[in-house]
């Protein structure tokens, strides 16, 4: 199934969210974490929608304005931290920071976006 935006689908694991992803040059990830400050704001998101903690989520996200009114997280980039980098979300004001596979997201062309948006939902949720 084709989406018109980028997702990506996350399971638990240490009390991480974490990822797999397959990038166009053919590298890969596996179970490549969404650390504490990224893994609690999608917590917050998840207990403000539901009254249950899913198995599997998958979140949406891209730098298309159209996004805007639906998003759940709204990342504006802040700073550098090495390749990483520090992104502060509008809308709970929360810091995170995220690691450089972000920017090897093929949506994001190898670049460190300044602005993107996110929505969660449950894995069956959305699938269904």
């Amino acid at each position: 199934m084709t989406y018109l935006w980028p997702t990506i689908v996350c399971t638990k694991k240490q009390d991480l969210w974490v990822f797999d992803e397959e990038f166009q040059d053919g590298t890969s990830v596996v179970d490549e974490p969404l650390m504490h400050e990224a893994t609690a704001l999608i917590d917050r998101v998840i207990a403000s929608k539901y009254d249950y903690v899913p198995d599997k989520i998958v979140i949406t996200y891209s730098e298309d304005d159209y996004l805007k009114d639906t998003a759940e997280v709204i990342l504006d980039w802040e700073s550098n931290c090495g390749e990483a980098s520090y992104y502060r979300d509008r809308i709970s004001s929360n810091r995170v920071w995220l690691c450089p596979v972000l920017q090897r997201m093929d949506c994001f062309g190898g670049k460190k976006p300044k602005t993107f948006y996110v929505y969660i939902d449950d894995y069956e949720v959305f699938y269904n």
